[in-house]
């Protein structure tokens, strides 16, 4: 596989991004046994605050396969497209956001359920602090479960 590379998110990335988000959050989703919770990106970005945060896209061969969205202390979006999962691409955004943001430390809620994801961030040094229970951000008639995880 070609090099990973990192660029701010620009406009033209959307179609990128609703894809990726929608293939890879409806897996995501599936894990945790909440598939109905799914609302794609399109409603998501706005109901969730997407643009609240620094968005970062990962691109190799001129396509954009992941994005990321944190701000200095928070992760608060990592979506790979299925394609390119298992290839590196959401240890190097994750990694891009450590290395950017070394002032304190970070936080990242992952649902139970999505153990792919939990292991990525204890392997990058994050460490489940509690599991809290609440309601689907942006589709709040869905109660959850997530691992509350620093580094």
């Amino acid at each position: 596989m070609r090099k990973i590379e990192i660029y701010s998110y620009e406009e033209h990335d959307w179609i990128s991004i609703e894809d990726i988000h929608d293939k890879a959050r409806y897996i995501e989703l599936k894990l945790a046994n909440l598939e109905e919770a799914f609302v794609p990106l399109e409603k998501a970005a706005y109901n969730e605050g997407l643009f609240d945060y620094v968005v970062d896209v990962a691109v190799i061969d001129d396509k954009t396969v992941g994005f990321i969205a944190y701000t200095k202390d928070e992760i608060g979006w990592l979506y790979v497209h299925p394609e390119y999962m298992g290839k590196g691409i959401g240890t190097k955004l994750v990694q891009h956001v450590i290395k950017n943001n070394s002032e304190g430390s970070i936080n990242i809620e992952v649902l139970v359920g999505n153990e792919p994801a939990r292991k990525l961030y204890e392997k990058l040094g994050f460490k489940v602090v509690q599991i809290a229970e609440g309601v689907m951000p942006g589709n709040e008639s869905f109660s959850v479960h997530a691992y509350c995880m620093e580094k």
